[in-house]
Order: C-alpha cells, then sequence, then structure tokens
C-alpha cells in the first residue's frame, strides 16, 4: 500500500502527462528599473497633463465610451448650450448618476429624462463649476518649510499684540473703575 496522499499522486500523474509550468519571467535588478523610471519621474508634468491622464484612467477603468455623434445631436436639440465643453465639466457632477458604461452624453441625456425641465439647473451648475485656475508656484521642501515657520512666528506675534491690548484695556478699565 502506498504511503502517498491523494494529493500527491493527483501530482504525480500530471507531472507525467502535462508539461512543467513555465518558470516567472525575469525582470533584471531593482537598479535598472530605478535608472529607467528615473527620466519619468523627473519630467515635469503640468497640472492639465497630470488631470488629461487621470481622466483617462478613469474613463477605462469604468468603461466609459466615447460620445456618440446621434446623443450629442440630441443634447443639442434639447438646447443649444449643451455642448462638449459642459460634457467634459459635468464628470464631476455627482447629482447625473453613475459614469460607468455610459458616454458623456448618454448619462446627461439620462438625468435629463429624469428631471424635466432640468436644463436650467445643469446650466446654472456649469456656471458655477468654471474652472479658475490658480497658478501654484512650485516650492522646494525647505521653501515649504520656511514658510511655515514665518506664519507661525505671525501668528505667535498677532496672539501676543492681542493679549498685549488686552491687557491694557483692562488696566484703563481698571483705572477708570478706581477713579470714579
Amino acid at each position: 500500500m502506498s504511503k502517498r496522499s491523494g494529493a500527491k499522486k493527483r501530482r504525480a500523474r500530471l507531472s507525467r502527462t502535462e508539461p512543467p509550468p513555465k518558470p516567472p519571467p525575469k525582470f533584471g535588478s531593482r537598479v535598472q528599473a530605478v535608472s529607467a523610471a528615473a527620466p519619468v519621474a523627473q519630467a515635469r508634468w503640468t497640472q492639465l497633463q497630470i488631470d488629461a491622464l487621470f481622466e483617462q484612467t478613469v474613463r477605462s477603468l469604468l468603461q466609459v465610451p466615447n460620445n456618440e455623434p446621434e446623443d450629442l445631436r440630441a443634447l443639442r436639440e434639447i438646447d443649444e448650450r449643451l455642448n462638449e465643453p459642459l460634457l467634459a465639466r459635468s464628470t464631476k457632477w455627482m447629482d447625473l448618476g453613475p459614469r460607468s458604461g455610459l458616454s458623456d452624453a448618454q448619462r446627461m441625456l439620462r438625468w435629463l429624462r429624469l428631471n424635466p425641465g432640468g436644463v436650467d439647473d445643469v446650466l446654472k451648475r456649469a456656471l458655477a463649476s468654471r474652472p479658475s485656475p490658480i497658478p501654484r508656484p512650485n516650492l522646494s521642501r525647505q521653501q515649504v518649510k520656511t514658510s511655515q515657520k514665518r506664519r507661525a512666528i505671525e501668528a505667535a506675534k498677532h496672539d501676543a499684540r492681542a493679549e498685549g491690548r488686552a491687557l491694557s484695556f483692562t488696566v484703563r478699565e481698571d483705572a477708570r473703575m478706581l477713579s470714579r
């Protein structure tokens, strides 16, 4: 009688009938990977490029199809102001419902069917969500730390001045009360 378990017997039988599994791929050393990634990490990315890449990744994960011409036409028939730039901004509006599986135009059409007279609401929302580009300076860590220290010092000075004013006020009030 064999002392092998059922699993060992199956493995032995399979190893005689099937080719051995392929070895895992070999990726070179970590140094090569880091040196290859360095130029990408050192590249200067603008905020628009980062936003575009993020949106592209989200669209592929959610399987959002491109806008079809007939859907765009249907939106234009409802109102001329429902155009593609507005649809691009509407991707961030949670009230329009889930994005997965629907193009931006289909999502807007669905919301307009569910909310009759909602065109005015969409246009108000579009005016409120206009992007206002605020240029941000690229500061090093040292510059950020220095500015934080300056803010803390200014806040401490302000608190000390306020405390001094409050103290002088109470002294004046006490003197006034004694003089009466």
